[in-house]
């Protein structure tokens, strides 16, 4: 069971068939994935990384048994090390300096402007801006921001 909105109750499964296993997809309607491509079928081999309707998180690591065993193994803890480590550490980052600068920040608008600037680190996006609603019933731009970090 994968606690994930974009992953279906029956997603995929392995299924065993001519002497191998493969990875099926069932009613994924976000896709499944091994080693990053898109796949409907894929005969499985071992630390073939799994994934379920995004690509950006590997959810298992298919492990063949041993030779006596018809049984696979998906290790989940090596998943959570295997990919992408580097941006995983980079995102980490971007948060804690944002939480960093929220913690020193007073004013709204100072805060507002760094939600921006961690936005558009994390989104590929090359603008982001936050409208206020005002009391009378229309939108205040209260911040905008371009992906070099320039006020809009």
């Amino acid at each position: 069971m994968i606690a994930d909105a974009r992953v279906s109750r029956e997603h995929a499964e392995i299924v065993f068939e001519e002497e191998s296993f493969s990875w099926w997809t069932l009613e994924g309607r976000h896709g499944t994935y091994v080693n990053g491509q898109r796949v409907q079928r894929h005969k499985l081999q071992g630390n073939d990384a799994m994934e379920f309707g995004v690509r950006e998180n590997v959810y298992a690591v298919f492990q063949p048994g041993s030779s006596g065993s018809a049984r696979p193994g998906v290790s989940r803890q090596a998943a959570r090390y295997a990919c992408h480590r580097r941006q995983r550490m980079e995102k980490l980052t971007i948060f804690w300096k944002a939480a960093a600068k929220l913690n020193s920040a007073g004013v709204l608008d100072e805060i507002l402007v760094t939600l921006l600037d961690t936005t558009l680190k994390l989104a590929p996006s090359r603008r982001a801006f936050v409208f206020l609603y005002e009391k009378d019933r229309t939108l205040r731009l209260a911040a905008g921001r371009n992906s070099q970090g320039v006020p809009l």
